[in-house]
């Protein structure tokens, strides 16, 4: 008799263990629901623009896609399609509406210019993909070739036919 009473607690300790348990997980998941969706990618690649001959890839560790006409992505690479032309930054933020990407952080242009590779590092640009520009603000380095570049402030056209020096324009030739 004494058994069947220690096994009938047992099995009400158990029921109300699990039961417990089971009102828990179902609590969190109404939490989960009622919650707005993270809409965060890690590790993504992103092709856009390809039907209107803007084929960009985006590349990023960490994108925030919950706002589609506000795209953040954390340290960011992008190479245009067709062409070589790289550039990436610690984070930038691409409002699609407008075709515009903000970059901030280590801002690096990669480009092949008049036969000659091409390099512009500033600590934020904005690229202008209707304009097909890219606006450096601040100063930067650069390199064309075995020319040395240094001022405040650039403006590049994607197509690489453009390179303007705001201002404090230093050019000085590398003989190495």
């Amino acid at each position: 008799m004494r058994f069947l009473i220690m096994l009938t607690a047992l099995l009400i300790t158990f029921a109300l263990i699990f039961e417990t348990a089971y009102l828990f997980s179902v609590r969190n998941l109404k939490k989960e629901c009622k919650g707005e969706r993270e809409k965060i990618a890690k590790s993504i690649k992103l092709t856009l623009f390809e039907d209107e001959k803007l084929e960009w890839k985006f590349y990023g560790k960490v994108m925030d896609l919950s706002n589609p006409k506000k795209i953040t992505i954390e340290d960011f690479k992008a190479e245009k399609i067709g062409t070589f032309l790289k550039i990436s930054a610690k984070k930038a933020v691409f409002y699609t509406n407008e075709k515009k990407i903000y970059l901030y952080g280590d801002v690096n242009l990669n480009s092949f210019r008049k036969g000659k590779n091409f390099f512009v590092k500033v600590s934020k640009a904005v690229v202008d993909l209707n304009t097909k520009v890219v606006k450096g603000y601040g100063l930067f380095e650069g390199r064309e070739g075995n020319k040395l570049l240094k001022g405040n402030g650039f403006v590049y056209t994607l197509d690489g036919k453009t390179f303007k020096i705001e201002k404090n324009v230093q050019t000085s030739i590398d003989s190495n």
